[in-house]
């Protein structure tokens, strides 16, 4: 019977051990974390901005530009794929102005490129989302340091 229980104690103890640690099992979100020289395109419009890259929670990584963009969730869903999650964002930059609900896709390659689509759908006082227009930004850049 003591034997038993010691068993079962060091089992559980390897299942509370197995929990612990990061959310980013692998390490993969991590490899991501740095800080972009980015270009925004949008409506015939470029300009550049600084794009820095952090860890969020349950697999989350999030995008702060320096200029112009509120701050987009994104989730990585293969070695270099990330998916921007449905959330409200502002853009109020040179290239445009837009506020609604994004979404978008995108990758950042291990040499440290990266290019995302980010859609806007705006909507319409009284309308639905997405009656007034959705403007995509493409963001394209280079990481230029990590942190």
């Amino acid at each position: 019977m003591r034997r038993l229980t010691f068993l079962q104690g060091i089992l559980v103890a390897g299942v509370l051990a197995a929990g612990c640690g990061d959310d980013f099992g692998g390490g993969l979100p991590a490899t991501f974390v740095g800080t972009y020289d980015v270009t925004i395109a949008a409506n015939g419009a470029t300009d550049n901005d600084v794009m820095h890259v952090s860890l969020g929670s349950s697999q989350n990584l999030l995008l702060n530009f320096e200029a112009g963009v509120s701050q987009v969730r994104c989730v990585v869903t293969g070695p270099t794929n990330l998916v921007v999650l449905t959330q409200t964002v502002e853009v109020d930059h040179s290239t445009g102005v837009a506020s609604g609900t994004a979404g978008g896709k995108g990758t950042i390659a291990a040499d440290g490129t990266t290019a995302l689509e980010l859609d806007v759908s705006q909507a319409v006082p009284g309308g639905d989302a997405g009656a007034g227009g959705t403007t995509k930004f493409m963001i394209a850049g280079k990481r230029t340091s990590t942190h």
